[in-house]
């Protein structure tokens, strides 16, 4: 059974990963995060292929890829949800789950 002691995050792949700094930045920011709270975070092959060719690592607890009941489940479940997926954040809002874009 899930709790609610786990943020969720999504990333969208083509956007994130096409800058190499921004993506350094990102992973730095997520892993400083990662220290106060636990992330739970579904990760698309080609961001690990893109984050393993740059030799940086998550701080974070990766899932498959999942479908969009599961995905729905992990952001009902969970503290809060980052994401820079606008279908993400209406997801959450009607959950009721706060959302950091």
């Amino acid at each position: 059974m899930l709790t609610n002691l786990f943020a969720i995050l999504f990333w969208k792949v083509r956007i994130t990963s096409a800058d190499k700094k921004r993506l350094q930045s990102s992973v730095k920011a997520i892993n400083t995060l990662a220290q106060q709270q636990r992330i739970i975070m579904p990760l698309h092959p080609r961001t690990k292929a893109k984050l393993k060719s740059l030799g940086l690592n998550l701080s974070v607890d990766v899932l498959p890829p999942q479908n969009h009941r599961n995905l729905l489940e992990l952001i009902k479940h969970s503290s809060f949800v980052l994401t820079d997926s606008g279908g993400v954040q209406k997801e959450a809002f009607y959950l009721a789950i706060i959302v950091l874009p």
